[in-house]
């Protein structure tokens, strides 16, 4: 089915009137269609499916990132096994389509930005149940004309989505802590600061969030007006009552304020999270702050330090970072009240430059991930003082 030259609609992620998104047709394949926009996993479930060689069939759709989310969109994909030949299900890496993974299809974009290396998956994933819900992000970072392009394993053309950004919407985002070396070199050392520049989330494409056949999940039934697609920041119901989303095992059944609880202790910050979180504070812990209830919007630049390779990292649902705080807020004073809010990310982070993303770890070298949505922590308000001031400055000069 081809899409009609000429329709367009508009799409608005998270906050209205920061992202105006007018939607076009793009060229298509035979069979290409023009990606929808969903709000609830009951109008994916109405998308006509397509059929794939490798015994898939999936629905495509776009949905909104949340109202605390920055310049991205996210891609969903709800696939369905239809050949059970006796094996688990698996979704398969060798592939002819260009491109980013998502369950059994993969991605590309063509735009602004230049799109960033390839988050390659490892022979290590997970199979996955015959049903599953993926997603990844997309970034709408800089000012332009974005075509998104889904293909099948054996290259393809299934979908097709143009979008023309004249305004993106502002990344108040930022890397939260910076790495060095320890006393003991496998065990490196975090501190919150750095020079800061604007930075998003990476979704895990390959990890399914939910299925009717998985355990511990919200059942349609349940919600007659619609369950919403889980994945936004923050989360909403029902996930906040659920954040273990299928893979997680909370150690007590009640219900947090939030997926992280984030404290100061001890001249440390403490972030105790619902699941195991790799201890890659440098690359899957991102920060806004406030300054005086000011609310900080970091730099673009134009280059960063390509980060160093490293090996794996264990994981844990508390983490302490050192007490600081980045170069972007400016000069920051004895008696200044700054808030600080976080936000773990499944993936290693994207760096938004100004004229595209810089350099980034390639993900597919750190393994499967406990966490496959980001996790929103609560505000903390604290006054800097002048032992806060030393600490700061004793972290910065290194250990």
């Amino acid at each position: 089915m081809q899409t009609k030259a000429g329709i367009k609609a508009r799409l608005t992620f998270g906050v209205a009137g920061l992202l105006a998104i007018t939607l076009a047709s793009a060229a298509a394949g035979e069979d290409a269609r023009e990606i929808p926009d969903v709000k609830t996993i009951q109008e994916l479930l109405e998308i006509q499916p397509q059929g794939l060689s490798c015994g898939w069939e999936v629905r495509l759709a776009f949905g909104e990132p949340g109202a605390e989310a920055g310049p991205w969109g996210l891609l969903y994909c709800y696939a369905k096994l239809l050949k059970d030949e006796g094996r688990p299900p698996t979704i398969g890496h060798k592939r002819l389509a260009p491109g980013e993974q998502l369950g059994p299809v993969f991605f590309a974009v063509e735009g602004p930005g230049g799109g960033g290396p390839l988050k390659r998956t490892g022979a290590g994933e997970p199979s996955i149940d015959n049903e599953d819900l993926f997603c990844s992000e997309i970034l709408f970072a800089w000012p332009g004309t974005y075509t998104v392009r889904v293909r099948a394993r054996d290259g393809r053309l299934l979908a097709t989505r143009r979008f023309d950004v004249a305004k993106p919407r502002p990344c108040p985002w930022q890397p939260f802590a910076c790495r060095r070396e320890g006393p003991r070199k496998s065990k490196p050392i975090y501190a919150a600061g750095g020079p800061g520049f604007a930075a998003a989330p990476a979704y895990c494409g390959t990890r399914g969030l939910w299925g009717p056949n998985s355990h511990d999940v919200p059942r349609l039934e349940r919600f007659p007006d619609g369950l919403p697609l889980p994945g936004t920041i923050p989360l909403r119901e029902p996930w906040t009552r659920n954040p273990a989303l299928k893979d997680w095992v909370m150690a007590h059944r009640r219900t947090p304020a939030f997926p992280l609880d984030l404290k100061i202790k001890d001249d440390q910050f403490t972030i105790t999270a619902v699941a195991n979180m790799r201890d890659w504070s440098d690359q899957q812990m991102l920060a806004r702050w406030w300054v005086n209830g000011k609310a900080i919007e970091p730099a673009r630049p134009e280059a960063i330090p390509a980060p160093q390779r490293r090996g794996s990292a264990g994981g844990s649902r508390l983490l302490r970072i050192g007490i600081g705080w980045p170069d972007s807020l400016g000069t920051v004073r004895g008696g200044d009240r700054l808030g600080l809010q976080l936000l773990y990310s499944p993936q290693v982070l994207h760096p938004i430059l100004k004229d595209g993303e810089g350099p980034r770890l390639d993900p597919g070298t750190f393994g499967a991930s406990a966490v496959l949505v980001p996790l929103l922590s609560n505000r903390l308000d604290f006054t800097v003082t002048p032992e806060l001031m030393a600490v700061r400055q004793k972290n910065a000069s290194g250990p």
